[in-house]
């Protein structure tokens, strides 16, 4: 008889209290595991990006290195660095490292701005300089514009820290993890102490290349120094200020006469020799330009030479900051005496040329005008003690001087200065002076404007043109014994162009004497940076041709 097997089923105990101790325990152990390995990851990334800034010589060496490192020993899906530009508040990126794959290219441009493209974790990074973490993504509402691209890519946590110059927000770093929940407190401080050291590193950088770039100052100074000593006639010093040494070239010797041992190696020397009313002037511009930082200054001030006379000077110099503190003061001294003096007996010619003007207008005032009212003054007293008839005539005679009188003051007030140009056109004043010389009709005289006289002329061009015409019909009243006269104005692309031409007795140009007019009219004309052109011979008449350009 075959027997059924019997089967026996095991007896499952409910699990006692330490069984789940044990288990408990296990799963305990493996998250610290876990933590153990992850802050081991996130310590050797601190690690190396500190050791990566010591060696770092650049910001591009300096975001390529960070990325990478982030990647390869912090273990992350993605990093990626942007610089933010301050006109348009877009965070740009520059560099990135890790599964990228074009997101960067396809994900809504971050803005540092209170808008959609700006309420994303590293937008408010921006914004408020503090670090923004988002340990979900996929739930995140702030990451809506740029959650399907994020996961796609695997990225499920993140968090962007501001990088900062100078206590000046320059850009981001965002990193990415493969995992929800990655950053907790202890990552994030981490992580901010990295994002703390690479600003640092940017602080360093920058103050290397300002320090190289004044270094480069400094040695191209020098090369342009040692050229200019050669080349230059002015008096070169350079003042080196931490030091307080004062050098000069050779012109202060050939300009100033000092020999060596007469001079002292200090800023101090040049400053005594400097005129006492110009010192303080002196110093106080240089100290203005040292607290503004102003790299370049132009003074003038008096200096004395060896032989104890004062040289008026004309210093241009350049100065070296570093650190924001001026180092070094490379200038040129260049004598102007000759200019001054110039200047000087220029002025004396111009008092000199008022008082003769002055001469004249009171001498012809005393001679005629003065002379006619008196004539007037005692017909008037005369008429009381006339009859009728004899005071009508009388009283004809003083209309006659007083009209006489009136256009004597008319004709000086030509002389002097043209009608308001305000009021009237340049034809209409030019026709006003060419009746006063013509008040006899000695002269037939022809008036030609070829351009429309509405067009507008700048007031000293119009007041230099009349001068000119002044001139000339004075030489042609005084010297020409001419009968015609011919004024052609006309404008063209070049300027406005004159001639005044007579048929009088003409003149050698060769053996043309001073003080006829001419220089005048030659100066007025090359304060205008014009031409001027003239056309004469014994017998043959002048002519006068001058372009002026607007």
């Amino acid at each position: 008889m075959k027997k059924n097997p019997i089967k026996v089923r095991p007896k499952i105990k409910p699990p006692t209290n330490n069984s789940l101790r044990i288990q408990r325990d296990a799963k305990a152990y493996e998250l610290m595991e876990k933590r153990v390995v992850k802050f081991k990851k996130l310590y050797s990334f601190i690690s190396e990006i500190n050791q990566m800034i010591v060696r770092t010589t650049d910001e591009t060496t300096l975001f390529h290195d960070t990325c990478q490192i982030a990647i390869r020993i912090g273990k992350f899906r993605m990093a990626w660095i942007g610089i933010l530009d301050h006109d348009t508040k877009l965070l740009n990126p520059v560099m990135h490292s890790g599964y990228e794959k074009g997101y960067l290219a396809k994900i809504k441009k971050i803005r540092a701005t209170l808008t959609a493209a700006g309420r994303g974790p590293t937008g408010e990074a921006l914004r408020k300089g503090q670090y923004i973490v988002c340990n979900d993504i996929e739930t995140d509402p702030r990451m809506v514009p740029w959650k399907e691209e994020a996961l796609a890519r695997g990225y499920y946590s993140s968090i962007a820290l501001p990088l900062k110059r100078r206590e000046k927000i320059i850009g981001a770093i965002s990193i990415y993890a493969g995992e929800k929940n990655f950053f907790t407190k202890d990552e994030i401080k981490l992580l901010r102490e990295a994002a703390y050291d690479i600003s640092f590193a940017l602080e360093i950088l920058e103050n290397n290349a300002i320090q190289k770039k004044s270094e480069e100052e400094i040695t191209f100074l020098y090369e342009i120094y040692e050229k200019v000593q050669l080349a230059t006639s002015d008096t070169i010093w350079d003042w080196d200020i931490k030091k307080d040494t004062l050098q000069f070239n050779k012109g202060i010797i050939e300009s100033y006469g000092y020999a060596k041992e007469m001079m002292v190696s200090s800023v101090k020397w040049r400053e005594k020799n400097i005129h006492p009313d110009d010192l303080e002037r002196v110093q106080l511009s240089i100290a203005d330009c040292f607290e503004k930082k102003t790299t370049t200054i132009s003074l003038e001030y008096r200096f004395k030479a060896a032989n104890n006379k004062f040289r008026f000077v004309y210093d241009r110099a350049f100065i070296v900051f570093y650190k924001g503190k001026p180092i070094r003061m490379v200038g040129a001294m260049q004598d102007i005496t000759f200019q001054k003096e110039e200047e000087l007996r220029l002025a004396k010619t111009i008092i000199k040329a008022q008082e003769a003007e002055r001469h004249f207008i009171g001498q012809e005032l005393h001679d005629n005008v003065n002379q006619l009212l008196v004539a007037s003054q005692l017909n008037l007293g005369m008429v009381k003690k006339m009859n009728p008839e004899k005071a009508a005539e009388l009283i004809d005679n003083i209309k006659g001087y007083i009209s006489t009188a009136i256009n004597e003051i008319r004709n000086l007030s030509h002389q002097l200065s043209p009608s308001s140009f305000g009021d009237v056109t340049l034809k209409d004043v030019f026709e006003n002076l060419l009746q006063g010389i013509n008040a006899n009709n000695d002269y037939k005289i022809h008036l030609k404007f070829h351009y429309p006289q509405n067009e507008p002329l700048d007031q000293d061009l119009q007041i230099t043109l009349y001068r000119i015409l002044q001139e000339a019909l004075n030489n042609i009243v005084k010297y020409a014994s001419a009968s015609n006269i011919e004024i052609i104005v006309d404008k063209t692309e070049k300027g406005i162009s004159m001639s005044i031409a007579d048929n009088g007795v003409g003149f050698n140009i060769t053996s043309i004497k001073k003080g006829i007019g001419l220089n005048n009219i030659k100066r007025r004309v090359e304060s205008f940076e014009g031409s001027f052109k003239i056309t004469s011979a014994p017998g043959k008449g002048c002519k006068i041709q001058v372009l002026l350009p607007l």
